[in-house]
């Protein structure tokens, strides 16, 4: 499936709007850069300044691994399936 330039665009406008991003934020991204939906997550911090912080791939389903990144990166923003928290 083909998505056009823009319609990515308008999607990381809307995610830095409707989840308040600002320079300085710092995202954790848990999910796989593969899935399609991470697009957003991944981009929308750097369109204002922020910074994206990458989970290990054998860390991206272990919560004490994720609640240590947290703290250490002073994370502000996370991106998840909700999985990942039960």
């Amino acid at each position: 499936m083909t998505v056009a330039h823009s319609a990515i665009a308008n999607e990381v406008q809307w995610v830095v709007e409707a989840f308040d991003h600002r320079a300085g934020d710092r995202l954790l991204q848990s999910n796989a850069v593969t899935f399609d939906a991470s697009t957003p997550d991944l981009f929308a911090p750097l369109q204002v300044g922020g910074c994206v912080v990458l989970a290990g791939p054998d860390g991206q389903h272990d919560p004490d691994y994720l609640a240590e990144l947290i703290r250490t990166q002073a994370i502000t923003h996370m991106a998840s399936v909700p999985t990942v928290l039960t």
